[in-house]
């Protein structure tokens, strides 16, 4: 096997490898993502409640 084959071949390893790790990162991303508006969401409506009591006092 050649030197170049050699390189060739660990190349394509390596590249396989990282496009492997893109896609666990996207998809740590997307579930960060959703974390996020839900976290959002649930601010909101903790706002919204603290305003209602407040009116009330």
């Amino acid at each position: 096997m050649s030197a170049r084959t050699r390189t060739r071949t660990r190349n394509k390893k390596e590249k396989k490898e990282v496009i492997e790790i893109t896609k666990k990162v996207k998809k740590l991303a997307d579930k960060a993502k959703k974390k996020a508006r839900q976290v959002k969401i649930l601010a909101n409506k903790a706002k919204r409640q603290a305003d209602r009591v407040a009116r009330k006092m």
